[in-house]
């Protein structure tokens, strides 16, 4: 009886094959298989990209051949799904591709229900397996988000893939914290840690799950929004000055404390003016500081990259 289903999404631009693979899988004893296909790499953006546990891609397609392959599906494709090379040719490309991040490969010549279903079932282990340990060092061990050493990575992966992007806008967040060194100074870094998780948790609260938080150092924050207009994120700004705002508690031994705080926000849109990553950091970093040295008494402030340059 079969376990549970298994969304597989074959890249075959050979129909033989592809029917071939289709009907290995469905003799399967042990899985249900739910197989979607295209014929090359570009065409993969008309997927979700979560619709898939693992990716078969064959790799002498009609727009693409080898590693070329595998690189067209990582910039077509925004997600993280185990891949297996399918390949006719010789062992040698297909090690080459798993250098670059495939999990697994199979020879053609060699396809059969139970080598084709051990090697999904080896190349999702060890693709979680990976995953785990990769979460681990890209988490901040204080807040539980993610850490510089992941926005360095993901951005770049978000630039790549809104370069061919015609959707709603995508919008980096850079936040800094006022008044927070005073709290260090008053009650110590420990106490301060506490304030740091606790904004955390408050702004883990306000983001959607498709959103991705960063602490990058420090009392800095910072987040990616996906496909969002600028009058949703002007809502969430409001909101977020709001939840800093509201005073936190610090317990020092038998007293009770409350600590204001405030941040200062800059926001820079990802558009195809972006070129590199360095170049939108720069622009929300511009945008938080205009923010923070224009907000005058406020506690709190934010800035629109775009709408500095227009000015």
């Amino acid at each position: 009886m079969a376990t549970r289903e298994i969304k597989v999404l074959i890249i075959e631009d050979n129909k033989d094959d592809y029917f071939l693979i289709d009907m290995l899988l469905s003799k399967s004893k042990t899985h249900t298989y739910n197989v979607s296909t295209c014929t090359s790499c570009t065409e993969v953006t008309k997927y979700n990209a979560s619709m898939f546990d693992v990716i078969l891609l064959d790799l002498s397609l009609g727009d693409s051949f080898g590693v070329h392959s595998l690189q067209m599906l990582k910039a077509n494709y925004d997600h993280d799904v185990p891949v297996i090379a399918i390949t006719n040719m010789d062992k040698r490309l297909a090690l080459d591709v798993l250098d670059l991040g495939a999990q697994d490969f199979i020879l053609k010549q060699e396809l059969n229900t139970n080598k084709l279903e051990t090697c999904i079932q080896y190349a999702m282990a060890r693709y979680n397996i990976l995953k785990k340990n990769q979460e681990l060092s890209y988490k901040d061990s204080l807040t539980g988000l993610y850490n510089r050493n992941y926005f360095d990575v993901y951005i770049k992966r978000v630039l790549n893939f809104h370069s061919n992007y015609t959707g709603n806008g995508a919008h980096l967040l850079f936040m800094d914290l006022n008044c927070f060194k005073e709290v260090n100074d008053l009650f110590g870094h420990m106490y301060g840690d506490e304030v740091l998780k606790d904004v955390g948790e408050r702004l883990r609260c306000l983001f959607k799950e498709s959103d991705l938080l960063f602490r990058i150092g420090g009392d800095e924050f910072c987040a990616l929004m996906r496909d969002v207009s600028k009058a949703e994120v002007s809502m969430l700004l409001k909101r977020i000055v709001e939840e800093v705002e509201r005073p936190f508690t610090l317990v020092v031994g038998d007293s009770f404390y409350k600590v204001d705080i405030g941040v200062s926000i800059g926001v820079a849109n990802i558009s195809s003016n972006v070129v590199t990553a360095n170049d939108l950091i720069q622009q929300a970093d511009c945008a938080m500081y205009e923010a923070k040295f224009s907000r005058q008494t406020a506690r709190s402030n934010y800035k629109f990259y775009d709408a500095l340059v227009m000015a």
